[in-house]
């Protein structure tokens, strides 16, 4: 429990730009972020992670790495941008959190400096990434456990025009379990230019799944869908992803 008073937690808030996460800190003071995650936090249905060592990858604020440390995690936060760009260190600070924040880029993440993870949270990411497949490889190679990943989704609203969608089966239901993604460029589908790609939801499994993990539960709501998995080993598989990197071995 942090020793700071209401006013000292109050003007740490208001010292941040901007706040991406809403996050509820003692005595009722609360950071005016744009996005609640607690409703998805509860959707991964962690418990006791005394022990463990989670990597919340796409950190931003921290809320999710804050909330495996309550439950008793080692935590290592990941963004690509300085966490002064964040509310990161000012929730840090409130908290009495010791959450270790890397700032790296999720293509150059590397097992020798990082170690390895028996949860890796991938929350709301992939779909900005230019490169999803090549990511999901890298975290593979921290991954002795658990992945959880969280994505836009197209099933439900594939882009038609700016911001205008349909259901997929209403367009073309035979298409619904091919894995397919919506490419988003910029302006056409999607205001947003991180946006990248949409995929549907047979597409975010097979992605997860040629990444050398295994697909044990699925929830879809609206147009996100969230995967848990656990990592597995194939030498077929790994073969063909060095093959496909060109690290073919002589």
């Amino acid at each position: 429990m942090t020793d700071l008073s209401p006013g000292a937690i109050q003007r740490i808030v208001e010292s941040v730009h901007h706040w991406h996460h809403t996050i509820h800190f003692p005595h009722g003071i609360v950071s005016p972020g744009a996005y609640d995650p607690r409703q998805l936090f509860d959707s991964l249905a962690l418990s006791d992670l005394r022990g463990k060592r989670v990597l919340d990858v796409g950190t931003r604020d921290g809320f999710f790495a804050f909330a495996c440390e309550k439950l008793g995690a080692e935590v290592v936060a990941i963004d690509h941008t300085d966490p002064a760009n964040t509310g990161f260190l000012a929730a840090r600070r409130i908290l009495g959190s010791s959450v270790e924040y890397v700032q790296a880029n999720v293509y150059t993440l590397d097992p020798e400096k990082l170690g390895s993870f028996d949860v890796i949270l991938f929350l709301g990411v992939l779909y900005h990434l230019r490169h999803p497949l090549l990511a999901l490889d890298r975290l593979r190679a921290l991954s002795r456990g658990l992945l959880y990943v969280e994505s836009l989704v197209c099933d439900q609203s594939i882009f038609t025009g700016l911001q205008q969608t349909r259901a997929l089966a209403k367009i073309a239901p035979a298409l619904v379990d091919i894995p397919i993604a919506q490419f988003l460029p910029f302006g056409r589908f999607h205001p947003d230019w991180t946006n990248k790609w949409s995929p549907n939801v047979a597409c975010f499994r097979a992605l997860v799944e040629d990444s050398l993990f295994t697909v044990e539960d699925v929830q879809q709501w609206g147009d996100r869908a969230l995967i848990r998995a656990v990592a597995h080993d194939s030498p077929e598989l790994l073969r063909r992803a060095e093959l496909d990197r060109g690290l073919e071995p002589r």
